[in-house]
This record gives C-alpha cells, sequence and structure tokens, in this order.
C-alpha cells in the first residue's frame, strides 16, 4: 500500500529535496561563503518557524481530517484552518524578522525584510495546503505546491545572481517569486466562503492538545541539526557557517532525497489506517514503512559515502571541496538517522496520540547537540559542529529504540534488517575496488557496480518474498 503511494508522489518527492541539494551546489558557482551563510540561515531558520508555528495544526488537521470529512463538517474546518494558518503566518513573519535582525544582518534593508515577510507568508499557506492535497491525494496539486516554489524559485535566484553578482537579496527573490507562483497554479476555492472567518475554539484546543508538545519539539528538532550553523557563525564567522553550510547542506539535502522517495506518503497512509481500520493496523504497517525506507537509505547513504572523494570535487567549485569533505560524512550519518527518527519513531508517537513523548526526546538530544557543540567545534571547527548533530542524534535514538523494543511496544524484522546489511556491505567492498583514471569514468563505474550489487545480492537474499510478490501480482491480474 505504501509502494503503491509512494509510487505516485515520486517525482514531487524527488524534486522538492534535489532542488535543496541543487542550491547548494549551484551558490558555490554563482554566489561566495558570505552569501551561502547568509541564504543558509534564513532557510534554516524558516524550518523552525513552520515546524513551530504550523505544524502543530497541520499535523491536528492530518490527523483529524478523515473525521471533519466523515461528519460533513469540511466547511468549518476550512474556516478554522483560515484562521489558523493565518496567525502562525503572521507569527512566522515576525520570528522570521527578529532573525534576520538580531542574528544575520542587523542593517539588512527594507527589501530584505519584506521578502523575508512574503517567504515566510507563502511558506506557511502553501505547506498546509500541500498536507491537505496528499490527503485527499491530490497528486498534482500536491505537486504544484511541493516542487514549484523551491525548484522554479531556486532557478530564478541563480538566475539573478548570475546577471547581478553575489547578493542574498537575489536568492530570496527567486524564492518569493517561486512560491508566488505555486499558490496562483494550485488556487483551488475551498468548500468554505472566503468571507467566513471563525475559529471553532473545541477543535483549536483539541489541536492544542494534540499540537502543542510539538511546538516545543520542533525547536528542540532544529536545534540538534542548526545549533552549530548559529555557533559557527557567532563563534568563528559568517564565512565559516558558509564552509560548513556546503557540506553539511550536501550531505542532509542527500540524505533527505532519499528518505523523501518514501517517507512522504507514509504518515498520511497511517492516518488513514487508524480512521479506518484502528491502530494496531497503522502500528503495523508502521514496520513495512520502515522496512521500505530502509531499503533506500541504507545503500544511499553507504554509496554516497563510498562515491564522495570522487563525487565532490565534480560537484561544487574547488574552494569549497576541502570543507565540504570534512563534514560531509558526519552530516550523512546525521541526515541518517534523522530519517529513521522522523519516518519511524515519530510517526508511532502521532499515531498514538503521544506527542510529549517526542517532546521530551527531541529536548534531550538538543540540550546534548548544544553542549557538544561549545566543546567540538572549539577543538575541531567546522567539523566538530556536524559531529555534535550526529553525536546527540545517535545517543538519543538508540535510548529511544530500545525503549520501544524492550517494553514490546513494537518490534523489528531482524532478519530482513541483517539481510540488507549484508547487501549494503557487499556493495560497499565491490565500489571500493572499481577505478579508473577519470574521475567521472571513475564515479559512474563505481555508481553501475554498487547498484548492480546491491539490487543483485537483494534478489537473491529475499528471492521467496520475490517469488511470492510476482505469484500474486500474476494472479491479481488474472
Amino acid at each position: 500500500m505504501l509502494l503503491s503511494n509512494t509510487l505516485k508522489y515520486l517525482p514531487s518527492q524527488v524534486l522538492a529535496p534535489l532542488s535543496q541539494f541543487l542550491s547548494i551546489i549551484l551558490w558555490t558557482y554563482f554566489g561566495d561563503e558570505k552569501l551561502i551563510g547568509y541564504i543558509t540561515l534564513i532557510t534554516a531558520f524558516q524550518e523552525l518557524a513552520m515546524a513551530m508555528f504550523v505544524n502543530w495544526w497541520m499535523h491536528y488537521a492530518m490527523r483529524e481530517y478523515g473525521t471533519f470529512k466523515q461528519q460533513n463538517n469540511l466547511p468549518a474546518f476550512w474556516q478554522s484552518s483560515r484562521s489558523v494558518i493565518a496567525i502562525s503566518s503572521v507569527l512566522m513573519v515576525i520570528a522570521a524578522l527578529i532573525n534576520l535582525l538580531l542574528f544575520i544582518d542587523q542593517a539588512a534593508s527594507l527589501t530584505t525584510c519584506i521578502l523575508v515577510a512574503l517567504y515566510a507568508m507563502f511558506r506557511a499557506s502553501n505547506n498546509f495546503n500541500a498536507a491537505i492535497a496528499s490527503l485527499e491525494q491530490q497528486i498534482v496539486r500536491y505537486s504544484i505546491l511541493t516542487t514549484v516554489g523551491p525548484f522554479v524559485g531556486l532557478f530564478i535566484g541563480v538566475a539573478l545572481l548570475q546577471q547581478f553578482g553575489a547578493d542574498p537579496i537575489y536568492p530570496l527573490l527567486g524564492y518569493v517569486l517561486g512560491e508566488m507562483l505555486a499558490s496562483i497554479l494550485a488556487y483551488r476555492r475551498s468548500s468554505a466562503s472566503w468571507r467566513h472567518w471563525s475559529v471553532n475554539r473545541s477543535t483549536v484546543l483539541q489541536a492544542l492538545h494534540y499540537g502543542f508538545p510539538m511546538i516545543g519539539s520542533a525547536l528542540f528538532a532544529w536545534l540538534i541539526l542548526q545549533y552549530p550553523r548559529y555557533f559557527i557563525a557567532s563563534s568563528m564567522s559568517l564565512e565559516q557557517a558558509g564552509l560548513y553550510a556546503v557540506g553539511v547542506g550536501l550531505g542532509l539535502r542527500i540524505a533527505s532525497l532519499i528518505t523523501m522517495m518514501v517517507t512522504p506518503a507514509a504518515l498520511p497512509l497511517l492516518f488513514k489506517l487508524v480512521h479506518e481500520k484502528g491502530e494496531p493496523a497503522a502500528v503495523a504497517q508502521l514496520q513495512q514503512n520502515l522496512l521500505l525506507l530502509l531499503l533506500v537509505l541504507l545503500p544511499g547513504l553507504v554509496g554516497l559515502y563510498a562515491v564522495m572523494p570522487v563525487l565532490i570535487p565534480l560537484l561544487v567549485e574547488q574552494r569549497f571541496v576541502d570543507a565540504a569533505l570534512l563534514v560531509m560524512p558526519w552530516a550523512l550519518l546525521a541526515g541518517g538517522i534523522e530519517a529513521i527518527k522522523n519516518g519511524y519513531l515519530n510517526h508511532y508517537f502521532f499515531i498514538r496520540k503521544r506527542t510529549g513523548a517526542i517532546l521530551g526526546y527531541d529536548a534531550a538530544m538538543a540540550l546534548t547537540a548544544v553542549v557538544l557543540s561549545y566543546f567540538l567545534v572549539s577543538a575541531m571547527g567546522i567539523k566538530g559542529g556536524a559531529m555534535a548533530s550526529t553525536m546527540a542524534l545517535a545517543l538519543g535514538i538508540t535510548v529511544i529504540g530500545l525503549w520501544l523494543l524492550l517494553t514490546k511496544r513494537v518490534t523489528l524484522p531482524y532478519l530482513s534488517i541483517i539481510k540488507m546489511l549484508l547487501a549494503v556491505g557487499v556493495m560497499y567492498l565491490l565500489v571500493q575496488k572499481v577505478d579508473a583514471a577519470q574521475p567521472l569514468t571513475s564515479l559512474l563505474l563505481k555508481i553501475g557496480v554498487g547498484a548492480l550489487s546491491y539490487i543483485a545480492v537483494m534478489l537473491l537474499l529475499f528471492r521467496a518474498d520475490v517469488a511470492g510478490f510476482i505469484r500474486q501480482r500474476q494472479s491479481g491480474a488474472g
């Protein structure tokens, strides 16, 4: 079921994180260290503002949208949503401007402030509407809302950089225009008139009870990955933050690019199962979701680590290569652990309505990351920042995962995971043996050998499952 939903959303699931990955690469050619540090501090904070001010309502809406629909109460839902998102957008704008003027650029121009405010507003609206579109399986609308803004916006910004020079205002303008275009293309009149703005008090209180812990959790989850970036900018320089952003950005975005191929369809499917078949069915599906996540995550991250020395010099401008190679391995590992946290552990607590637990372990990991950043950045520079995030995530996920297993709240498909690890190990060893005189030839050979060896070993180890799947498809077609 998840595989079917995943294939429907695959184009948008690839394009959205791909745009973020490409942005880091392109900015190394058309910008400089200071521009990258400036823009990534703005976009990183947008993720925090979205998580704190919008996601609490968005996750509640996704969790209970089926109930509103079954009760024929969607007009009231949309009226409450419109009011909540409007208020949340205002809060996002205020927070984004405070971040800009206090931590990034105290002398920011009025134009920059306006662009940051518009970016926050359109991001809030488009992300919420995309979440609802995924529940309704409106694939085209979802794809527009999630890809046009970041992808089209990126290339508008790069074109402006090429034409007018390395000024942060141009990437910002590109993103704003991209999000505006997405809003226009995906506009749809809702079942409730825009003239009616009202909030159902009991609904909002329920949403706060469900989602309020997620506000604190969002702050802590953001601190785990983003605090080192701010610490480096304040203790070292904006240029060093830019170098850090290249390596960390590539690592995290690659991990996101891999996991986004399977995870966006997972949570709506779980919520649908909760309403239709109950929580036990959703928890059972969660184990299948984990297997599909690991199926693409493990070979993707290990394969990238294996080809990284050849790949990075081909991707980024030469002066950024050393910093990227220094930081990126830790960022890849952090991105992989974060994917398991967001795509498996958090989903368990979402469907159990235990969002307070997410707040607890995110807070512990954030505190660990802050403390480790102070010591590791001071001792190792920008590499220490990536190490701080990775070590905090690894410690937290290990503890909460063991607790869930030992208390028998979840079970793991150990045999399948061991088979995947074996296939990944064989793949890594074979890739390391491949080499060629030309870097591009070497990269292509390594990728080819890695993909073929992983697929071959997986087919061998899972031959009974593959045969059963083929028979099932054949009997269904018949």
